[in-house]
């Protein structure tokens, strides 16, 4: 087979920006591939914990229809690829061997998916490599918790292994002439700490290869939203301490069927997971739709009672999600989700001492870090969201001039305007970065 040439298409952990691209056209390029199942070759040589997630991240995709499978590398055969017929995870490679075989550098890239396409314009072979300046991690709990702190190798994975099939990336320069949605992994924007594929995955496995797609049933849940290619909010959970007998909302939580089939009986239930060990649940409540649609998504926002059996203590948000067909349902990675929040539940008869506007406080740190992501400086060091929280007790201090910031500029301005609110106005420095000494001017406070 003669071949037409090499693309390669990145994801860049900081910039937003694509590597090289063949096409500025998204989620699917101007090549695809025309033969399904194809191989995969993970990582060899057993080196965990990377080749058992090559192997989930295959079956996450797989779990659309029977397009990609992943197949053990022959012995010796790691120290030639690209070029060799074979779709391969080839894992980390420096950055003079990979200027070497292709002629570029990693720069600021994450991952990257060398693709060849032939003459057909269908692409013949796809080999992944990664960034090894960067600092890996599969630690699902702890990439949760801090994001910014290493990168997921899931996730990366994830969207590389989207452009096997032919998507192309949601990045700031593209264009916007044929998109499916913006609830994909190839969107720049998705939380980094989250691997879960999206609806508009789904229906772009079905638009390239819909003889291999059934009509599966599916119905899951996500703790973000993807409303553009820059832009994608995590669900708010409020107020961040509560009493037994009091309430907890939900706000802009996602639900979507990534399968054709219409569900009946759709139900997302409420847990409180107990942190940081998270080996307890508390089950609160469920919400049920009678159909829901096949390829459907909607955000939804719900109210929960917090019941008097649930210990006190410090919870993540859990949300499960099931219908009438899960046993039929192929795609386990949407069915539960944790959300990066935690809620404090109250001694029984405990008064919440915080007074009047306490919730305001909680809103404001959950907007910090899941939509912002600040982490304030607290006397030279960082300070954890639980910590965060625990300083809304302070009404008169800083925290009430970061209130002020809160509710005159999010609105107003977004995140940078809250940001230099908090630095210029609250004396307030961001952890990693020096507070500018200027003058008060009032600031968005005054």
């Amino acid at each position: 087979m003669r071949w037409r040439g090499v693309v390669c298409v990145g994801l860049i952990a900081a910039l937003g920006l694509a590597v090289c691209l063949a096409s500025a056209d998204p989620p699917i390029h101007d090549y695809v591939r025309c033969a399904a199942p194809y191989m995969i070759y993970p990582l060899g040589n057993n080196e965990d914990p990377w080749e058992q997630q090559d192997e989930r991240m295959i079956g996450q995709w797989a779990s659309f229809g029977d397009i990609m499978t992943a197949k053990a590398n022959p012995p010796g055969s790691d120290s030639y690829w690209g070029g060799n017929r074979r779709n391969e995870i080839q894992g980390f490679v420096d950055d003079s061997e990979m200027y070497r075989r292709f002629g570029f550098h990693w720069g600021s890239a994450a991952g990257v998916c060398i693709t060849w396409v032939d003459h057909s314009n269908c692409v013949a072979e796809s080999d992944i490599a990664f960034n090894p300046e960067y600092d890996w991690s599969t630690d699902t709990w702890a990439i949760l918790e801090d994001p910014d702190s290493e990168l997921a190798y899931q996730h990366v994975l994830l969207h590389e292994l989207g452009h096997t099939i032919g998507f192309a990336d949601y990045n700031y320069k593209s264009s916007e002439s044929k998109g499916l949605g913006y609830n994909t992994i190839m969107n720049y924007a998705y939380p980094w700490n989250y691997w879960v594929l999206g609806v508009d995955d789904a229906m772009g496995v079905d638009t390239i290869f819909p003889e291999r797609v059934g009509r599966q049933y599916d119905f899951g849940v996500y703790a973000f939203h993807c409303e553009s290619k820059t832009k994608c909010p995590m669900a708010t959970v409020s107020p961040g301490m509560v009493s037994t007998g009091g309430s907890i909302s939900i706000h802009d939580l996602q639900v979507a069927s990534l399968g054709r089939g219409k569900l009946s009986n759709a139900r997302v239930t409420v847990t409180l997971l107990s942190y940081p060990d998270h080996n307890q649940s508390y089950e609160l409540e469920s919400v049920v739709w009678d159909t829901f649609p096949g390829y459907g998504s909607q955000l939804v926002d719900l109210t929960v009672s917090v019941p008097s059996g649930v210990p006190a203590g410090t919870y993540y948000v859990e949300l499960v999600a099931s219908h009438s067909r899960s046993a039929q349902d192929p795609y386990a990675k949407n069915d539960s989700v944790v959300l990066p929040t935690h809620v404090r539940v109250l001694d029984e008869g405990e008064q919440d001492p915080t007074g009047p506007g306490h919730s305001a406080c909680y809103e404001m740190v959950g907007v910090m870090y899941q939509q912002c992501g600040l982490k304030l400086d607290s006397g030279g060091s960082e300070i954890s969201y639980n910590d965060a929280v625990l300083l809304c007790y302070d009404n008169n201090g800083p925290w009430s001039c970061a209130k002020t910031c809160f509710d005159t500029s999010i609105a107003a301005g977004g995140c940078g305007t809250f940001e230099s609110c908090l630095t210029d106005y609250c004396g307030m420095p961001l952890a990693d970065e020096e507070a500018e000494d200027e003058e008060d001017d009032g600031g968005c406070g005054g």
